[in-house]
């Protein structure tokens, strides 16, 4: 009889807050969105006054997620002059080079072996942002939060000058952490602030969206880093005025005509008029091919695009329409493990 209460009352518990062990996805019992909100260094490296912050050689240099973000040009009226505002800030008018006088700023997020980056913020000493990143309770309470502030100095992240470090706890995850360089004996760095949300909560839409629509940004769905995204597809529709084919967001059965394919190297290699997705936060870019369906880890997080893999899209006719469900991933999928295919 005892055992029969004691089961009644989680019964209770589970349709009101949640029973600690009633649900295997309880946010509560998986882990912490730590959002990194604003950071600011020293104009010039504290420990060299007279040196500039990047070192070396600086040849053509760009963001990696630059190259997806010029596709919104093609694909969300109004959207593109943004994406090039990003991708070409602080670059010289030729193009040639980002200013080497002042810092690109990136924090790295590592937890044992496995590192998040936030995208990289250029030419500003100090900048107000909103990176926020899914960290698993048990990975946290293993390794502890490593932050890493550094200047990327060359083409990629390896090519970079670390400003600061520091090592966190568990224990020292509060609802605000200001880091400050004087504390930390970390001349060149002024502030790290990071917001913690200890309660996580999924995230749903749903949204029918016209084949003729191009990329479109989904309401109210902002993706934090290390998520894992599902997104579903469903719908009829035909690509160009001259095509009388009926397709289905898997795209052309043969591919189709690939040469009108959205212009980045995930999109050109898939199906003609398939379902596309594309996750953007600020110089970071995410492309992934829908289909019927994905399941992947967000990279860098961010605003969710949804349309279909054509970059003359204006004469399309029909809809699709998109199921999308963020939560938080297992420990495997969050540290690089391979996401399984959509469940039934």
């Amino acid at each position: 009889m005892a055992k029969l209460e004691l089961s009644t009352a989680c019964l209770v518990a589970l349709a009101l807050l949640g029973c600690a062990h009633g649900r295997g996805d309880s946010s509560a019992a998986r882990g912490v969105v730590v959002t990194l909100t604003r950071i600011t260094v020293t104009p010039t490296p504290a420990n060299n006054p007279g040196a500039r912050w990047d070192q070396g050689q600086q040849d053509s240099r760009g963001d990696e997620g630059c190259g997806l973000l010029a596709a919104l040009n093609f694909v969300a009226p109004g959207v593109g002059t943004a994406a090039h505002t990003l991708c070409s800030l602080g670059s010289r008018r030729d193009g040639s080079d980002w200013n080497p006088e002042d810092p690109d700023l990136f924090v790295a997020f590592q937890v044992g072996s496995t590192t998040y980056r936030s995208p990289v913020i250029a030419d500003r000493a100090s900048h107000d942002l909103n990176y926020p990143l899914f960290i698993p309770r048990e990975a946290m309470r293993e390794s502890g939060l490593h932050l890493a502030v550094y200047d990327r100095d060359g083409e990629s992240p390896q090519a970079s000058t670390l400003i600061a470090d520091h090592q966190l706890r568990w224990a020292d995850l509060d609802n605000t952490i200001e880091l400050r360089g004087e504390d930390l004996d970390e001349p060149s760095l002024k502030l790290l602030r990071l917001e913690l949300d200890h309660n996580p909560q999924p995230q749903t839409a749903s949204q029918t969206i016209a084949a003729s629509a191009g990329l479109v940004p989904i309401d109210g769905v902002d993706i934090p880093a290390g998520m894992l995204v599902e997104i579903r597809a469903k719908g009829q529709y035909r690509i160009g005025s001259w095509n009388d084919d009926t397709l289905g967001p898997s795209g052309y059965p043969g591919g189709g005509p690939r040469d009108y394919n959205l212009p980045v190297q995930v999109f050109r290699a898939a199906k003609h008029g398939a379902a596309v997705a594309l996750v953007q936060r600020d110089t970071a870019a995410q492309a992934v091919v829908v289909g019927d369906c994905a399941r992947f880890i967000a990279e860098s997080g961010g605003v969710l695009y949804l349309g279909v893999n054509d970059r003359d899209y204006q004469n399309n006719s029909g809809s699709i329409a998109f199921e999308v469900r963020v939560t938080m991933p297992d420990l495997g999928a969050w540290r690089g493990a391979a996401v399984g295919a959509c469940e039934r």
